[in-house]
């Protein structure tokens, strides 16, 4: 018991110090964006992400840079959502899985795609045409903090014609 109650302490301060790391500058903006909304702050591979979820009930990833600078907005989203071409891509290539997510981001007008099955993710440009695949490195970005798979972070904006 006394042990159970050690580790929760420890969880609860890991995510007071995680919240409590993020710069002023970077909370500041982000509440003047979202205001109202009770995300969960952590900081990862170099950026501050921000997990929430928005007043239409879609689960949210927003990520800062060092310097403050908004690099990724991402939002999870049904299968039923995204281009066609995504849902024939990963049908035809991995049919026989069935848990993967999928992720739209979009900075500044500009959606790309990208799905994650266990540690595989795979990027598509806006209107849905492969681009590439990688693994997730960090696989402590994956648990399942917003009951989907969490999305790396932080999204590289991606070209819809890449060469």
């Amino acid at each position: 018991m006394k042990k159970a109650a050690i580790m929760m302490l420890l969880f609860i301060g890991a995510i007071i110090t995680a919240n409590a790391q993020v710069p002023d500058n970077i909370r500041t903006d982000f509440d003047k964006k979202y205001p109202n909304t009770n995300a969960t702050w952590r900081s990862e591979n170099g950026s501050y992400n921000a997990y929430y979820t928005d007043a239409g009930k879609k689960q949210r990833m927003i990520s800062y840079d060092q310097k403050g600078q908004m690099i990724s907005n991402s939002t999870f989203i049904n299968t039923s959502e995204v281009p066609a071409t995504i849902t024939t891509y990963y049908k035809t290539n991995y049919p026989t899985d069935t848990g993967y997510k999928v992720w739209m981001d979009d900075m500044n007008g500009t959606k790309s795609y990208y799905v994650i099955s266990g540690t595989n993710r795979h990027y598509f440009d806006s209107k849905g045409n492969y681009v590439r695949s990688g693994s997730v490195t960090n696989t402590s970005t994956q648990p399942d903090r917003m009951n989907q798979s969490t999305p790396p972070s932080p999204a590289t904006p991606i070209p819809d014609n890449p060469k």
